[in-house]
């Protein structure tokens, strides 16, 4: 699968990297939102994770909210997971989200909290070991 990382932060772009290279995925980063929507326009992306805040207030395409509708009005409907340690901040951007993101970020709230629960147990698993 061709992923798409996009994240202001290089550690976090190069540990994405690392993981999902190690699983057979190729993939592409991307440190601005500018240089994401440039990528999923020219190379073929199966799946996108973007960070929420890229934090240049300045930027064309601010955060990645913005991004995913710029991605939608250029006709690219790929699954995005939007990304962000400030889940409360991004819930103020969710009426902007069309009704088919909104029903997929529904589907990523549960899947993060099956993920969350997973982290869990190995935390309990690791501990009680």
């Amino acid at each position: 699968m061709n992923i798409l990382i996009a994240d202001d932060q290089p550690a976090l772009l190069r540990t994405y990297t690392l993981f999902l290279s190690s699983e057979d995925h190729q993939v592409s980063a991307a440190e601005t939102a500018e240089k994401a929507f440039e990528i999923l326009q020219n190379d073929p992306i199966d799946l996108a994770i973007i960070d929420f805040d890229f934090g240049d207030p300045l930027a064309k395409i601010r955060n990645g909210i913005e991004l995913i509708i710029q991605t939608r009005k250029s006709g690219i409907h790929i699954p995005i997971i939007l990304n962000t340690s400030f889940p409360g901040e991004a819930e103020n951007y969710i009426g902007k989200l069309a009704k088919s993101d909104k029903k997929q970020l529904g589907k990523m709230k549960l899947f993060f909290k099956l993920m969350l629960g997973s982290i869990r147990e190995a935390i309990e698993t690791t501990l009680n070991s």
